[in-house]
Order: structure tokens, then sequence, then C-alpha cells
């Protein structure tokens, strides 16, 4: 079907836009001599996103040449000729929970208590659960692929056909409750924030530094998760409940191209404005209107 080959040219289109975008973004980020925490933070939802996107350039790439139709196989056989499927489990998941981190951290900020922040021994940990829980989830869709016995699998070995159906909604309830767990904590954080600004005793506060370093990473913050909620939680809620109601199956990969937005939505945003900050020749910090 022509639709069919036009959603496979667009999804593979705007993955590479997703790899590429988010790679530049991480490069850009790594090679700053001053990181501010902020930034750091936001390199696990910028590494998620480019390992989705590689996922989606990979995957989408391989099925424009073959066509697919359903046949007799096992999901090891998917596996192997398949193995990008991994970059679905890894980054997205990834991705949300970076984000969920980001709206943690904003949170924490609005509490007035200097003790309480993100520091690089918090950023460890964090990077080492998220990659401690993407790891088990690889390794579980792995295992059950090869102890799986034959059955009616679609030739481009799409995920919701090779994973068993059990593990496909678990994983896809994990990154739902991540993505409803962010706004909820964003809109907290939001009502905090606004509230902050509107009694904040010295107008001056917010002409300094530290004020405009808030107001920043509270805007880039907004636009990270509410492009996650509107362009992956929204469509992912549609797509669980088609699959497990064994609706149209058509719903599937439209609800992709509509995720695969949220993946470049940030990098592309960051690149076509101005940078997070500038640094001048005394490594000082100069905020733009970003």
């Amino acid at each position: 079907m022509v639709y069919a080959f036009v959603l496979k040219i667009f999804l593979a289109f705007f993955g590479g836009i997703a790899l590429v975008s988010n790679s530049a973004l991480l490069v850009y980020t790594l090679l700053l001599k001053e990181r501010h925490m902020f930034e750091k933070l936001v390199l696990i939802h910028v590494t998620g996103s480019a390992i989705t996107g590689l996922g989606y350039l990979t995957s989408y790439t391989i099925k424009l040449s073959t066509s697919c139709h359903l046949h007799y196989s096992t999901p090891a056989n998917c596996i192997a000729r398949s193995p990008q499927i991994f970059c679905f489990v890894i980054g997205i998941p990834m991705e949300s929970m970076g984000v969920l981190i980001l709206v943690f951290d904003r949170f924490i900020a609005t509490l007035n208590r200097s003790s309480w922040k993100f520091t690089n021994y918090h950023l460890v940990i964090c990077m080492s659960t998220i990659a401690s829980i993407v790891t088990c989830m690889a390794i579980a869709l792995l295992l059950l692929c090869l102890y799986t016995k034959g059955t009616i699998i679609s030739s481009c070995c799409y995920m919701e056909t090779t994973a068993p159906k059990y593990y496909y909604e678990l994983y896809y309830y994990l990154i739902l409750s991540t993505g409803y767990a962010n706004i909820t904590v964003f809109t907290v954080t939001a009502i905090r924030y606004w509230h902050k600004r509107l009694h904040q005793l010295d107008s001056e506060h917010l002409q300094q530094s530290s004020g405009k370093y808030e107001a920043v990473c509270m805007k880039h913050t907004a636009i990270i998760c509410l492009f996650g909620f509107m362009l992956q939680t929204i469509p992912s809620t549609i797509s669980t409940y088609a699959y497990h109601n064994d609706t149209d199956s058509v719903i599937v990969p439209n609800m992709s191209a509509i995720c695969i937005a949220c993946y470049c939505a940030y990098p592309v945003y960051r690149f076509w404005t101005n940078p997070f900050c500038n640094r001048d020749n005394n490594s000082s910090v100069t905020f733009l209107n970003t």
C-alpha cells in the first residue's frame, strides 16, 4: 500500500533527524568546559532520544526494502534479524525517566532548601539506576524471545508482534506511568514556581543570575515535559489500549508516527533558537532569551 510505504519513509526520516539532532546536542553539551547540573540531567533525556531515533531509522529503513507479511517463525529469529528492537527497549524508557529526573530537579528547586539539590553523586545514582532498569528490560526480552516457541509473526519484526503480549503491555505501562508522573510532578512544580515568583519579596532576585537560571531551566523543562506528554504519553495510551483490546492494527504504527516527533522536538528547538547559555572569555554565564 502507498500509505504504508509513505509512513515508513516518514518514520525513517524523522528517526534520522532524532538521531542526528540529539547526538549533536549530546556532543555539544559534552564539549562545554563548564556544565550546569541541569545541562547534565538533560543528557539522560537526550541520550535516550538518540537511541530511539537510531531504532526508528534502522528499523524502517530495513522495512522499506522488504514487504511486511505474516509468517510462521520464532521471536528469536526476529531478534537476530532486527536487533534494533533493543533500541526501543532501552531508548524510550531512558528518555521518559530522564524527563522524570528533570521535573524532580525543578520541584526540589522550588522548595527553597539550599541543602536539597542534585549533585554529581545523585546524578551518578540516577544514571546507574536507569541503566540497570533498561538493561534488565533488554535481557528479559532476549530471554523471553529465546525461549518462546514458533508462532505467527510479521516479517518486519514489529516489537508488538515479536515480544510476548504481557511483556509489551508491561513495557508500555512503565512508559505510561512515567509519562503521567512527569506531567503530574511538573504541574505541581509549575504552580509552586509561579507562586514563588508572584510572592517574591525581592524583585531584584529575578534580575540576578540564579533567578534567570531558574527561569531558563523551568522553560526548558516545560518544553520537554509538555512535548513528551502530548506527543508520546497520549499517543502511547491510545496504542496500548488498541493493542490490549485487539482493535485496528493500523492504530499502533500511526501512533508511532506521532511519537517520533517527541524525540526530535527538543534538540531541534535548541538549535533553532539560541543555545542554553553562552560562556564569555571569563567563563561566566550569560543567559539568553531562549
